[in-house]
């Protein structure tokens, strides 16, 4: 039987190799359809861009509701997924030191939306199983149908074939002494630095939906934010003031900053909405693939109930390498550097995050039983004989000495800000009856590891 359909529309790449090297690409739609009876309710699983079920069953009463007169433009405009890739020609060597990135890339994507369901996963996972055997049975056929092909081949006649081996030995010779050669006279180049990217990313808010279960129409929408991610150098030249005592020294190698924009949670009835906002355009046991999963699961007022409220949140990564660092130990204590060695050089990982709004949260008690509910029907699992195998020790190496690899020392630094965080428990007419509220809480860790 059927278990899902998957659906690409509009992809496009270009590239452009002149004096800049220029490769672009989009993907207009991806659309994922649950078709197990068991997923009728949520049956769009994965939905991101374009969707050609909705465009071809829109009428002219729901266009003209929502003023959508000329919908060829807002097709055009809006794509699931774009990335452009840019290697600038030659430039002054003064222009290239300043600007510290040869090679940029632009990452684009809409909101995408997923809806979890442990049956659909379940099934996927079984027909990826069917067609592993179905490979290997196959790779099976092909190597005994190998095995005789040499057989007969060896009945034929052997003396062609060693002619054939002598002759194709000895030019291997000559082609292994050249190819030689030039590994020789390249290893003699010294390898060029690996060029800098300079990345630029913004993800429209992934939506994320749970169902209380596979035939509920009540669901949990989390709206994951406007996600934007760069690694611009002029915010590490304009603000070296951010940068704590554990990355001063070494080399300054990455430096990301990541933003993510209105963070929710809400709580949802999806019938109770279709009925309210579609249930007069659409009718039919396939009404809910008529309107986009974005617009299903929206939580606008007076739809959804907020768990979580808006959230604005910040991440700074810093990764140092070569940082020096000194060592208390005295060296007359432990002369024998080879059984102790000494680390002179660690790097630094940095990751900072912060929550710029105050982080608000009000549940009530069907709310909180409603995301119980929803966590337990994320539970799935599957028993896999053959990812639980693991490969025995390899004889060859059991007498084998270990070998002396260098340590270095890793320093692992997280901390976390959150300024306010404020929660209210409500009734049953959403009024707050508890209300409690934490101030300048702050969560640091710390670790150093050898590598």
């Amino acid at each position: 039987r059927k278990v899902a359909t998957l659906t690409v529309t509009e992809a496009h790449i270009s590239g452009n190799l002149a004096s800049d090297v220029l490769v672009q690409g989009s993907l207009g739609g991806l659309q994922v359809l649950d078709l197990t009876p068991e997923g009728q309710k949520h049956q769009r699983v994965v939905s991101v861009g374009h969707d050609p079920l909705v465009e071809q069953h829109q009428n002219l009463y729901m266009l003209v509701s929502q003023g959508l007169y000329d919908t060829t433009k807002d097709k055009n405009e809006v794509k699931a997924f774009s990335f452009k890739f840019l290697q600038p020609g030659l430039q002054a060597p003064g222009e290239e030191e300043e600007e510290g990135y040869k090679l940029s890339l632009e990452i684009r994507m809409a909101s995408l939306c997923y809806s979890h369901s442990v049956h659909f996963l379940a099934e996927v996972a079984a027909c990826v199983s069917e067609f592993k055997q179905s490979v290997s049975n196959m790779a099976m056929s092909l190597k005994l149908t190998a095995a005789e092909m040499a057989v007969d081949l060896l009945h034929r006649g052997t003396e062609g074939l060693a002619q054939s081996i002598y002759i194709s030995g000895s030019t291997s010779v000559t082609e292994g002494l050249s190819l030689n050669a030039m590994k020789e006279a390249n290893d003699e180049e010294q390898p060029s630095p690996p060029s800098r990217v300079r990345l630029s990313a913004l993800l429209e808010s992934p939506i994320l939906v749970l169902p209380k279960s596979a035939k509920s129409p009540q669901v949990l929408v989390a709206h994951l934010g406007q996600i934007e991610i760069s690694n611009d150098i002029k915010v590490e030249t304009e603000h070296p003031s951010q940068l704590s005592e554990e990355l001063s020294g070494g080399t300054h190698k990455e430096h990301f900053e990541v933003e993510v924009r209105d963070m929710s949670l809400y709580s949802l009835n999806v019938d109770e909405k279709w009925k309210s906002s579609f249930s007069h355009f659409y009718t039919g046991p396939s009404a809910f693939l008529r309107i986009t999963a974005q617009e299903l699961y929206s939580c606008a007022s007076p739809h959804g109930r907020p768990i979580l409220h808006d959230t604005l949140l910040k991440f700074s990564l810093h990764r140092i390498v070569d940082r020096p660092i000194l060592s208390d130990a005295d060296p007359f204590l432990f002369p024998l550097t080879d059984f102790y060695p000494k680390l002179e050089v660690c790097d630094v990982f940095q990751v900072h995050g912060c929550v710029v709004s105050p982080l608000q949260v009000s549940l009530s008690k069907d709310q909180y039983q409603q995301i119980i509910q929803s966590l337990d029907n994320l539970n799935w699992n599957k028993v896999d004989a053959s990812s639980n195998f693991e490969a025995g020790p390899d004889p060859s190496t059991k007498n084998r000495a270990p070998a002396r690899v260098k340590q270095r020392e890793l320093i692992l630094n997280l901390k976390f800000q959150l300024p306010r965080f404020s929660m209210q428990l409500l009734d049953n007419s959403n009024r707050a009856i508890v209300s409690l509220s934490f101030e300048d809480f702050l969560v640091a860790y710390e670790q150093n590891c050898t590598f």
